[in-house]
């Protein structure tokens, strides 16, 4: 489930008359969190065929901010380190990647230890 469809969810359940539908309250919504302002948010409703106040825009952030904040900061930040074991005369080197709260997020061992790999542990989704 995508952050634009939980926002629907939250504001058709927050707001029962839709005179704007929640589809396009999610999107000005997803619109001012990412830095965009009142005011242009306001003008992109209106060339999308909706009169809406700056207000209006303002209330719907309002009430969906505080989760908005805690999807967006849940795995902002990931902490990648290396370490160098030694087994049987021979090196490997674990890759470990945490999340804020010292989950782990990624683990590798590998048996070099060069940018390429570093770019294979920093760039994977698994």
């Amino acid at each position: 489930m995508n952050i634009l469809s939980i926002v629907i969810d939250i504001l058709d359940k927050v707001y029962h008359w839709h005179r704007v539908p929640p589809s396009v309250k999610a999107k000005a919504v997803l619109l001012y969190f990412r830095s965009m302002s009142l005011r242009d948010v306001q003008k992109y409703l209106s060339d999308e065929g909706y009169s809406v106040s700056i207000e209006a825009i303002r209330k719907w952030f309002h009430s969906v901010d505080s989760i908005l904040k805690a999807l967006y900061t849940y795995a902002l930040w990931v902490y990648v380190d290396e370490t160098k074991i030694k087994k049987r005369r021979k090196f490997y080197y674990l890759w470990l990647a945490v999340d804020e709260g010292g989950r782990p997020v990624y683990a590798s061992l590998t048996a070099r230890r060069d940018s390429w790999t570093a770019q294979v542990v920093l760039s994977s989704k698994d």
